[in-house]
């Protein structure tokens, strides 16, 4: 990280340490989802309610993380990050004590849609204040980081949970995060200043002048949507897979923990591969090579679902397809960071709302789908990844004539 690299008048080592203390907590957010993963079935079991409803507590849980993070990024220009962050970590704590007190089904879809609600404020925070304190190669840099630490929430996230579940039942997924939520109050209390000073009134008249300069950029918007078809895979596996591996196969809840667990290990080789990347070429042109080999990843997936109906069957194309998706997802994120600096929370939090958006889409539409057998798996994935696809290409080839008769 070099000083010409540090927007602000910190020194070199504060601006590391607050950046450090960011990237810890950052595994909250793909805990968030992976974590509760394989206790899907016992809730079903335990609290009488339907398969879809109990899948549907992680598409809840992304419509909350959808609107933490618009909210928070739009207000955070005008308001600051400190106070909002601080505010997202206690309502994380006091959501988190809610369904172990009160097992009802009604307690535990609020609370998590709070929870995103909660983690989704943390999640965009931590962008903008990175946006605040870096520019240029260094920020980019840090946008790999923030993948890879992401990475590892779905990593420890299924294994974490799938102990919970086993020797303390599903309330303990609930406990861990009052109690991480509670350790990011507390540092954010102590150690993080406000980073966002040069604050705008808040307006509805300048959030709609922020829209009409952000969405109307297909690249910036189409960039948005592959991140969300990308992450969208994700989510279906983490949605169908407990219930094809516990229910379909007979595993337990550990073993999926420890398929995800492997799963997560090859998303991270992946982030870490796009962090080598990113130094010697741009992100379009990752995109340009990294979406076809995606795509093919995910149309093999469905070749090798009619062939073999065992756990490798899933997860051996499931791995192939996390790592695609652990070099191009930190790849779009770095795109989208560096495109508008200028309204780093408004774009960070219209950014994630097209992100989520998507993926609870797709966490809906998961919760709708019977997992018999991996076929639903393969192409329900398959089909959003083309989605992404499609559009990514349909955005870069409208800006490469724009691009033309700006240099004429």
């Amino acid at each position: 990280m070099a000083s010409s690299d540090i927007t602000l008048p910190f020194s070199e080592a504060k601006t590391r340490a607050i950046v450090r203390m960011l990237l810890c907590f950052l595994p909250l957010v793909g805990m968030g989802i992976d974590l509760i993963a394989p206790s899907l079935p016992a809730i079903n079991h335990s609290l009488h309610i339907s398969p879809i409803v109990a899948k549907d507590l992680i598409a809840i849980y992304l419509m909350g993380l959808m609107s933490g993070t618009f909210l928070s990024g739009t207000l955070s220009d005008t308001w600051g990050r400190r106070h909002l962050m601080l505010g997202g970590f206690i309502l994380l704590v006091m959501v988190s004590i809610l369904p172990p007190l009160f097992p009802y089904p009604t307690v535990l879809l609020l609370s998590r849609l709070l929870q995103g609600l909660a983690i989704g404020t943390f999640g965009v925070l931590a962008r903008s204040t990175t946006a605040d304190l870096l520019t240029g190669p260094a920020l980019l840099r840090t946008a790999s980081w923030f993948a890879t630490m992401w990475g590892i929430g779905p990593i420890i996230g299924p294994i974490i949970g799938g102990y919970l579940q086993v020797y303390l039942g599903w309330q303990a997924n609930f406990l861990f995060f009052a109690v991480y939520g509670l350790i990011g109050a507390i540092a954010c209390f102590l150690w993080l200043p406000e980073t966002h000073h040069k604050r705008t009134p808040f307006s509805l008249k300048q959030i709609k002048n922020n829209f009409a300069i952000l969405l109307p950029h297909k690249l910036f918007v189409s960039v948005s949507i592959l991140m969300g078809c990308l992450y969208s895979t994700l989510i279906i596996f983490n949605t169908l897979g407990p219930f094809f591996i516990e229910r379909t196969l007979g595993h337990s809840p550990i073993l999926f923990g420890h398929a995800a667990f492997g799963l997560g290990i090859v998303f991270l080789c992946g982030t870490f591969c796009c962090r080598v990347l990113i130094k010697y070429f741009a992100p379009t042109e990752i995109l340009s090579v990294g979406l076809p080999v995606v795509l093919v990843f995910a149309l093999l997936s469905i070749l090798i679902s009619y062939y073999s109906h065992s756990i490798w069957g899933i997860l051996i194309p499931t791995a192939f397809l996390f790592f695609a998706n652990g070099v191009l997802y930190p790849t779009c994120m770095g795109a989208t960071m560096s495109m508008f600096k200028e309204l780093a929370g408004s774009a960070g939090g219209i950014t994630t709302l097209i992100n989520l958006s998507v993926t609870t889409g797709a966490g809906f539409l998961a919760s709708m789908i019977s997992a018999q057998s991996s076929k639903p798996i393969a192409y329900t994935s398959a089909a959003f990844v083309c989605f992404g696809f499609v559009f990514y290409l349909w955005a870069a080839r409208a800006r490469k004539p724009a691009q033309e008769c700006q240099s004429q």
